[in-house]
């Protein structure tokens, strides 16, 4: 029962009130002294919240759900929004239909094999990324003394997913698109005049990634020294995902740093896409270079569907990739001699 008193005297002969309520949760009583019965709930909720942290780490009845939801916004408040989506989307889709109801301490080896041979049955890539976050979720129990001591995943179930996932790049390697000199001839002359024709580019001419290609503005230009900075990535992770954290911030799409420092670098700035460049009133040069009516940076999933798909159509290269087109920028460099480190520098592998 709340209770307040008022015209309490203080030492030095001030009067205040105050308002008090004793309440019980997790089998905890708790009394709380506070100004109003606002500030009382306010008190009572910052109180839960630490004895619900002291609970979960102690509680045998853990289930996977649970931690799960912790792991989840534990990603919101310090990873990257690729990261919060594949975990959300892993755990959802494949991890929480097989083993959220079961108590932590519960979870076998032959359960996790169950979640894999789902995940093995869509593709390799997606057995590695469930392997990669179911493994991840227990680590972080472990390492949060969330009942668990030891990995419910077994060394040879690491070594089965970690085969499979080889074997399928091996595969896809061998298949893999390439362009060819006359292909890039044709995609520059499709592209020219067009407002794209700059992302076009950034790719084929410069070797950047479609989601930094996206992200270039013109502070990253240096016209004196013939260099471009990159430095960012626009990100095809909906804000929606990631609500609750600094990256649901803002207009347009999430746009972070680089992943790596290797991936932050400077490039030779090409002849040809300097002219391209210049082109541009220098009024006009402001914010991102290629933009939406809204001087925001397009979704790479936006510009794959409304540009590059019918592009690939028109040329006839079905199977083409935007990765292609960064794949070929590397190959011709190595054709005509330049030395592997300054080609892995300039794409900025680590």
């Amino acid at each position: 029962m709340a209770k307040k008193h008022r015209n309490k005297i203080t030492a030095n002969g001030n009067t205040y009130g105050y308002y008090r309520k004793q309440a019980t949760f997790r089998g905890q009583k708790v009394r709380l002294n506070a100004k109003d019965s606002t500030d009382w709930e306010a008190r009572f909720e910052a109180w839960k919240k630490e004895v619900d942290s002291s609970h979960l780490v102690t509680d045998p009845k853990m289930t996977v759900s649970q931690l799960a939801e912790i792991f989840l916004g534990d990603a919101l408040s310090s990873q990257r929004p690729k990261t919060i989506e594949e975990r959300e989307s892993k755990l959802r889709l494949y991890i929480l239909p097989v083993i959220g109801h079961l108590k932590l301490r519960s979870v076998t080896n032959g359960h996790i094999e169950i979640i894999y041979e789902h995940a093995e049955e869509v593709s390799a890539s997606t057995l590695e990324h469930v392997h990669k976050v179911t493994h991840r979720l227990f680590e972080f129990a472990i390492e949060n003394s969330y009942v668990l001591t030891e990995n419910p995943i077994s060394k040879g179930l690491i070594k089965r997913a970690k085969r499979i996932v080889a074997s399928s790049k091996e595969t896809t390697s061998a298949d893999d698109f390439g362009l060819g000199l006359e292909d890039i001839d044709a995609l520059l002359m499709e592209s020219k005049g067009e407002p794209y024709e700059i992302v076009i580019h950034w790719q084929l001419v410069h070797g950047l990634r479609i989601s930094e290609a996206l992200g270039m503005m013109w502070d990253d230009i240096d016209f004196v020294k013939d260099t471009i900075h990159v430095y960012r990535d626009v990100s095809d992770t909906p804000k929606a995902t990631v609500k609750g954290s600094k990256w649901a911030d803002g207009d347009g799409p999430i746009v972070t740093a680089t992943k790596t420092a290797s991936s932050r670098r400077e490039v030779p700035l090409q002849a040809e896409t300097k002219l391209l460049l210049e082109q541009i009133p220098a009024e006009e040069r402001q914010g991102y270079i290629y933009a939406t009516a809204q001087g925001t940076p397009f979704l790479p999933t936006n510009y794959r569907k409304r540009v590059f798909t019918p592009l690939r159509k028109r040329l006839g290269l079905d199977t083409m990739l935007t990765h292609d087109l960064r794949k070929a920028f590397g190959s011709v460099l190595l054709t005509n001699g330049v030395d592997i480190m300054t080609v892995s520098h300039w794409m900025g592998h680590s």
